[in-house]
């Protein structure tokens, strides 16, 4: 399990990484990253899920390592996030209220949780309402 978790860490933040290494905007960059798990969701039959998601419902049953590796990459998402969410708040493109880290929380929070919501109800069409009301919670 834990070389498994650690492949997907790799991928997933290196694919965060390259969108974050972009000349795009702060905005075009949160949709971007909003994608990552749009893809995922669309994926298959329409039923995948974040390996972190879903090992993280249950920590309580894993080993320690385990719960190591997913509060990580959890913290690594909303690291990149706040990268995301300083660039747009910096240009003027961002103006929510509140702390920068707490809204990284709450973004990578929605995503995941919204995520497992789309799959049970309306899909991608309901995950991509989700981003745009995310989207526009940003803006201000």
């Amino acid at each position: 399990m834990a070389a498994l978790l650690d492949r997907y860490n790799d991928y997933f933040l290196r694919l965060v990484d390259g969108i974050i290494a972009q000349s795009d905007s702060a905005e075009v960059k949160l949709r971007r990253y909003c994608s990552l798990f749009e893809a995922t969701l669309c994926s298959g039959n329409g039923d995948k899920a974040c390996l972190y998601g879903m090992v993280g419902a249950e920590l309580a049953t894993l080993k320690h390592t385990l719960v190591e590796r997913v509060t990580a990459f959890y913290r690594n998402n909303e690291a990149r996030l706040v990268q995301i969410l300083n660039q747009g708040k910096e240009s003027g493109e961002f103006s929510f209220v509140g702390d920068i880290q707490a809204m990284a929380t709450l973004i990578f929070s929605l995503l995941e949780g919204g995520f497992l919501v789309a799959r049970a109800h309306g899909g991608a069409s309901q995950y991509r309402a989700i981003v745009e009301q995310l989207i526009q919670l940003v803006k201000g």
